[in-house]
């Protein structure tokens, strides 16, 4: 029989042995892209662009094991990316790029983030339920 405080007791050793693995590195990168920098950085990351519309963005996100390498293979064959290539193409910013020390961290940071919508202008929006200071 499974048993959440199974889930729960794995969970928490992973969470304990990431920490430890990375225990005082910093995990984080930047957010560039080629036309800022000027070069693309090799290691692990995220290639990712934003979707705009009207009233919405969406992160159209992959994990990467190499920058680099994935996105020279992205200039020459989009089609094994379809995820950054979802959506009409005047919505979509060029390809970019957000580094990481592990790959892992960019696999949970795109597991989170791809292909989620965010409201552009929440404070255009009133619910009747919304007891802020907007209603």
């Amino acid at each position: 029989m499974h048993h959440k405080e199974d889930d729960l007791q794995f969970l928490v050793g992973q969470t304990i042995d990431m920490a430890e693995k990375h225990q005082g590195l910093n995990p984080f990168g930047t957010f560039d892209s080629y036309e800022t920098t000027g070069h693309v950085p090799e290691g692990p990351g995220i290639l990712y662009r934003v979707q705009k519309s009207m009233q919405h963005m969406c992160l159209r996100m992959t994990p990467v094991a190499n920058i680099k390498e994935s996105y020279e293979c992205y200039q020459e064959n989009k089609h094994l990316f379809p995820n950054l290539n979802k959506g009409e193409v005047h919505e979509l910013t060029p390809l970019e790029f957000f580094a990481t020390e592990y790959s892992d961290v960019a696999d949970v940071i795109c597991d989170t983030l791809s292909n989620q919508r965010f409201t552009l202008y929440e404070d255009r929006f009133d619910a009747i339920s919304d007891t802020s200071i907007n209603w």
